[in-house]
């Protein structure tokens, strides 16, 4: 593939977008310890490490503070884009947003009439208690705030039959909705999705900040991350070796990490990014 460096001023660099539970974050303790040197490196070469997930911006900011990344990030399942202030010459305090989803409230407005007038049976995070978010994701009380304030998607807990879930989603198809299953949660958002937001932004890199992007790199552990691996140059899928298998369709390459979380999560873009011994493939 391609080896581990950046240029300025030409700025020539793959793109890496990650979805974060289970793939860049341990499943169960939410670690990125073992992926820490890689983050590092790939900072300091300024390639993009670009978060793609279902958590919300408050939570995706917090983490990017934390790993002391740079670039832009997607929230809410592509809903929204947020990139920094003078991004990419500097880096800036503030965020700004470009929004590709449905709002919220307007999602709220259709799950509680198929609620009421259906009967469905669910439970979404706006039903939900701080305590009882707390105990549903394992996140601390922080955390938990954090992943509440949402923009423009809902996550579910279904207690209902797959056949309503059906219904439900099909309900909401006439509603221009979707419903996608993530890690934990079901997720009610817009029409948008991982890979609108994916080809999306790296327009932008191509045609406002100047990047020849040689190649998009997505990881994913989930069918929620299905549309991201598809749209992705080369499609990472993180998941544990005994799991029901889900592919990426009409790659170039696709590669089987055979576990997740961030160990497994930089192994498998070492060997894309430094491969031993091994030609490239344009």
């Amino acid at each position: 593939m391609h080896q581990l460096k950046a240029s300025e001023p030409d700025r020539i660099s793959p793109l890496i977008f990650t979805d974060l539970d289970g793939t860049l974050l341990d499943h169960d303790t939410y670690s990125w310890a073992a992926a820490a040197p890689l983050l590092k490196r790939l900072e300091k070469l300024g390639i993009p490490v670009i978060f793609n997930s279902s958590k919300t911006v408050s939570e995706m900011k917090n983490l990017r503070e934390a790993m002391k990344l740079s670039h832009p990030f997607i929230a809410e399942n592509g809903a929204v884009i947020a990139f920094p202030e003078g991004y990419p010459e500097k880096n800036g305090a503030g965020l700004q947003f470009e929004f590709l989803g449905r709002a919220r409230r307007e999602i709220l407005e259709v799950l509680t009439w198929a609620r009421e007038e259906e009967g469905f049976r669910f439970q979404g995070f706006n039903d939900m208690s701080l305590q009882e978010i707390i105990r549903h994701t394992g996140l601390s009380s922080e955390e938990a705030l954090a992943a509440s304030e949402r923009q423009a998607t809902e996550p579910l807990l279904w207690f209902d039959t797959e056949e309503n879930k059906a219904r439900l989603e099909r309900m909401l198809k006439k509603n221009e909705l979707r419903l996608l299953s993530g890690g934990r949660f079901l997720h009610v958002m817009g029409t948008c999705d991982k890979a609108n937001a994916l080809a999306h932004l790296t327009r932008r890199y191509q045609t406002d900040w100047q990047y020849s992007v040689n190649t998009t790199i997505a990881l994913g552990d989930s069918p929620n991350d299905q549309e991201m691996l598809n749209a992705a140059d080369v499609a990472v899928i993180m998941a544990p070796s005994d799991a029901p298998p889900f592919h990426a369709q009409g790659k170039r390459e696709t590669i089987y990490a055979g576990g997740r979380g961030p160990a497994c999560w930089a192994s498998a873009l070492t060997s894309i990014l430094l491969p031993p011994e091994r030609e490239c493939h344009e």
